[in-house]
């Protein structure tokens, strides 16, 4: 217990984790198997120095049996900043733990936008570069989501479907985009566009997965996108076709 007057000091930029869904598959008997690319993860977090959190709706036995295999695998509690609580910090300042986790960033299988993907083995799991690119640049807005709401308010007026702090996120997150590296967001990804075609060429069309269907890219639409972006690369570039007129020596 700190002192009363000691207030710890923030954490890093935290991330808070379910365990069943996406670190491990979903089950409550046992602890499921490794969800491929979740150690990866995992090594990648501690690299990049973010505060980790581990929320889970395990307790007791169920709860005992998810530490040990994290620590089997070179997690233990104590790599963790909280398991099922809120960070010292947020329990110092209220001098309770609150019900809600004060967080920076949720990963949670169930949660609406939680980016998903079908690999070539046709199995649902978590699309890992997505979630790492969101994670980086959530952390260069300093956790903000939007930018300020009156220097866009101009863009506002051209776009009236979008308020004018969505396009902020919106200029930023093109912005940010720009900065990451690829080899930031790991390995094992389709990281391109040409990766992304043949993934979905060999992949089936859709999964469903304890109720939940995700469907895969259409090989089609991603050929189109990739001529498109060719395309417009090579007008930027001056490379596109050009046609030259040679007219021999002795002409008029």
């Amino acid at each position: 217990m700190s002192d009363e007057n000691t207030t710890p000091a923030r954490p890093r930029f935290r991330v808070t984790i379910d365990f069943g869904g996406v670190l491990t598959r979903p089950r409550w008997d046992a602890v499921g198997d490794e969800m491929p690319g979740a150690l990866d993860f995992l090594r990648w977090l501690d690299a990049n120095d973010f505060g980790r959190v581990l929320w889970t709706f395990r307790e007791g036995v169920a709860l005992d049996a998810a530490l040990d295999w994290l620590a089997e695998r070179g997690y233990p509690r104590d790599w963790w900043d909280a398991v099922n609580e809120n960070t010292a910090d947020v329990r110092a300042k209220y001098r309770a733990d609150p019900r809600k986790l004060w967080t920076d960033v949720f990963l949670d299988d169930r949660a609406a936008g939680f980016p998903l993907r079908i690999d070539r083995n046709g199995e649902v799991i978590p699309y890992w570069a997505r979630i790492k690119k969101e994670i980086l640049a959530r952390r260069a807005l300093g956790g903000k989501v939007f930018d300020d709401p009156v220097a866009a308010a101009p863009l506002a007026r051209l776009r009236p479907g979008l308020s004018p702090g969505q396009l902020a996120a919106r200029r930023d997150a093109a912005r940010i985009e720009a900065t990451v590296p690829a080899s930031s967001v790991g390995a094992n990804e389709p990281a391109t566009l040409e990766e992304a075609i043949a993934e979905a060429a060999l992949g089936p069309k859709s999964v469903t997965v304890d109720g939940q269907t995700v469907e895969a890219h259409d090989p089609k639409q991603l050929i189109e996108a990739d001529r498109y972006l060719a395309a417009k690369k090579a007008a930027k570039t001056g490379g596109g076709l050009r046609v030259t007129t040679l007219a021999h020596s002795g002409a008029n």
